[in-house]
């Protein structure tokens, strides 16, 4: 008769290996992660070496110390047909544990067949899923408004649907603003934060956290500067103001950029950009990008000719009739070596 098996763990990727023993070898090994996460699906695989008939092993993790509570279990078939190899998805769900969340640390892998038995002792940790934060631009001055959505996925990569809390912290570290959302979707928007008159210029941070269950965080950076007047002035003179279709094939537009002192801009970058809008007092509009265009400012001026007929099949008007009512949205950005400015229309 062979002697007991005995077990060994190995800590690379938490292996329980079973050593040689005299007479016939009979191992196993038992894989599993080194940290369980509360509420994602955990596999641990089992493979059974030296038996030759088939037998079922039931896998759990179970609380610790006590063991009196059993959170998943599993069980499996080793036969000759599956080459003594199979495997079982455990999951801890955060409602089975008691107290608040990081309330218990550890949790027991337990294997039990009828030619071995083995537990081990296994760390748990509450991080679960992603949380990424996305704001509309990295900058902002007095009186602007940040405008915050969340992306919330599980561990699966799937929308994780879990209340969330963002935190607004200034450059000094204190909490300036608190929001709470619920998450439908996977992606949360959350109301504006209104930067206030006289802020705190420089760095601040906005922490995400899920609300209760998960430990899970994510951070995001803006800055808040001052605002400063542009170096120079930039204006934008069209052709015309009122085009009729028949004569708006190209039309003409001229950049101009001067200095506050009154120079004009020697040399400079300028990108123009065209769109289309149904209502001069409303900020929606049609870009049509494929229409833009980069050129150079010499001595102050700029002109570039807008082929209005083929912008307009861009945006899938079948000709310039249909233009009829609406406004042409011009913006212009003209760069030189030590920055920039954006005069829109």
């Amino acid at each position: 008769m062979p002697l007991p098996a005995m077990g060994i763990w190995w800590t690379l990727c938490f292996l329980i290996f079973l050593d040689k023993t005299w007479g016939q070898e009979q191992t196993y090994v038992i894989s599993a992660p080194k940290v369980f996460q509360v509420g994602a699906s955990e596999n641990v695989v089992i493979q059974a070496h030296g038996y030759t008939e088939a037998f079922d092993a039931t896998i759990s993790i179970r609380s610790y110390p006590d063991k009196k509570m059993t959170y998943s279990s599993g069980y499996v078939n080793l036969s000759p047909e599956n080459k003594f190899q199979n495997s079982a998805m455990l999951t801890i769900q955060p409602s089975q544990l008691p107290g608040e969340q990081d309330s218990v640390s550890h949790v027991y892998l337990e294997v039990v067949s009828k030619h071995f038995s083995k537990s081990k002792k296994i760390p748990l940790t509450y991080d679960n899923g992603f949380l990424f934060i996305h704001t509309d631009k990295p900058v902002y001055t007095p009186d602007q408004s940040v405008k915050v959505r969340v992306y919330s996925l599980n561990d699966d990569l799937k929308p994780a649907k879990r209340e969330t809390v963002l935190t607004f912290i200034d450059p000094e570290g204190s909490e300036v603003d608190i929001i709470e959302e619920n998450d439908y979707t996977g992606i949360i928007s959350f109301p504006d934060f209104k930067i206030p008159s006289n802020p705190k210029y420089g760095v601040w941070t906005i922490k995400a956290k899920y609300k209760k269950d998960f430990s899970t965080t994510g951070t995001a950076y803006f800055e808040i500067k001052e605002y400063v007047l542009p170096r120079f002035s930039v204006s934008i003179e069209p052709e015309s103001n009122f085009i009729g279709f028949k004569n708006f094939k190209n039309f003409e537009i001229t950049v101009k950029a001067r200095y506050f002192y009154n120079k004009v801009v020697p040399d400079a970058e300028v990108y123009v950009f065209f769109g289309l809008r149904e209502d001069i007092k409303e900020d929606q509009k049609e870009m049509m990008p494929k229409a833009m265009q980069v050129t150079t400012l010499i001595n102050g001026v700029a002109r570039v000719t807008f082929d209005s007929e083929t912008a307009a099949k861009e945006l899938s008007y079948e000709s310039l009739e249909e233009l009829n009512d609406k406004y042409l949205y011009v913006a212009v950005t003209v760069t030189e070596s030590s920055g920039s400015y954006k005069a829109p229309n």
